[in-house]
C-alpha cells in the first residue's frame, strides 16, 4: 500500500507522542577523558530508544525535526539527562546536545534554573543551519555569564563548519569523527588539527578530539596537543551507574 507524504507524517508523529508519553527513551553516558590530568573531566549525555524496530538516535531526532516534535523531543532527554547530575564528582561536567531552534525556544533557560550551570556544558549541534548569529549570542549570554560553558559540536561537518566556532566563541570545540579517525595515516587531517591547536591556544578555547578508538590515534592526537578525548577506547555510551559510580575514585 502506498502512503502519501501528509500520511506517513502523521503516522510518524504519532510514533514519536508515543515514545514521548511512554517515556520509551533513557540517558546514556560517555565519558570525556583530559590527557593532561589523566583522568575523566566529565561526560556527555546521549540517549538511547526502546522502540521495535530499534533504530539510531539520530534517526528519531531526524523524524522529530521532520513532523514538528524536535523542542519536545530535545527538551525531554535534556531533563532525563539531568536528572544524574547529582551523581557527578566535583569538579565534573555534564554536557548535553542542543539544536539552536529548541535553544531560541527559550525553555532551556528555564529547565536549567534548577542546576548549576558551572557543571554543565551545551553542546551545539551542527545539524542545521543558522542564518544569523545575533540571537543565539543573546539566549546564551546570561546562561554563560551564570556559569555555563559553550561548546560547538561535530566541528568539521554539518552545516556551519568552522562558522559557528567564529561566531560564538565557544569555550570547547569537538572535533568530529571524520577528522580523528585514522589521524595516525592521514598527515592532512594531522596538519589541520595541528592548525586548530594553535588556534586553541589563541583564543582560550580546549579542544575535544571524539571518535577516538586505538592507540595509536590516541598517541598522535595527544602529541598533537589535543587537550581532551572521548570515543571507544574510553568507554562506549552507558546508563549512569557503569561509570559514574566508578569514576567516584578516577
Amino acid at each position: 500500500m502506498l502512503y502519501s507524504d501528509a500520511t506517513d507524517t502523521r503516522q510518524m508523529h504519532t510514533q514519536l507522542q508515543d515514545i514521548l508519553d511512554n517515556e520509551r527513551f533513557s540517558p546514556v553516558y560517555q565519558p570525556i577523558y583530559h590527557l593532561g590530568e589523566e583522568r575523566i573531566v566529565g561526560f556527555e549525555g546521549l540517549t538511547r530508544f526502546a522502540t521495535d524496530p530499534i533504530q539510531k538516535p539520530l534517526y528519531w531526532f531526524h523524524q522529530a525535526a521532520r513532523t514538528g516534535l524536535m523542542e519536545t523531543l530535545e527538551l525531554a532527554v535534556l531533563e532525563s539527562a539531568l536528572q544524574n547530575l547529582k551523581h557527578l564528582n566535583s569538579g565534573t561536567f555534564l554536557s548535553f546536545n542542543m539544536s539552536p531552534s529548541t535553544l531560541l525556544g527559550g525553555s532551556v533557560e528555564r529547565i536549567l534554573s534548577d542546576y548549576p550551570l558551572e557543571n554543565l556544558v551545551l553542546e551545539l549541534t551542527e545539524h542545521e543551519g543558522i542564518s544569523t548569529y545575533q540571537p543565539i549570542q543573546a539566549q546564551l549570554e546570561p546562561l554563560r555569564k551564570a556559569g555555563l560553558k559553550l561548546a560547538i559540536d561535530d566541528a568539521g561537518a554539518g552545516y556551519a563548519n568552522f562558522r559557528h566556532v567564529l561566531e560564538l566563541r565557544p569555550d570547547i570545540v569537538k572535533l568530529d569523527r571524520t577528522m580523528t579517525r585514522g589521524v595516525n595515516t592521514d598527515p592532512n587531517a594531522r596538519a589541520l588539527i595541528g592548525a586548530l591547536t594553535g588556534f586553541a591556544r589563541d583564543t582560550g578555547c580546549e579542544l575535544v578530539a571524539e571518535g577516538v578508538e586505538t592507540l595509536a590515534e590516541l598517541v598522535v592526537l595527544k602529541n598533537l596537543g589535543i587537550d581532551s578525548v572521548q570515543g571507544y577506547l574510553f568507554g562506549k555510551p552507558q546508563p549512569v551507574g557503569r561509570y559514574f559510580r566508578r569514576s567516584q575514585n578516577a
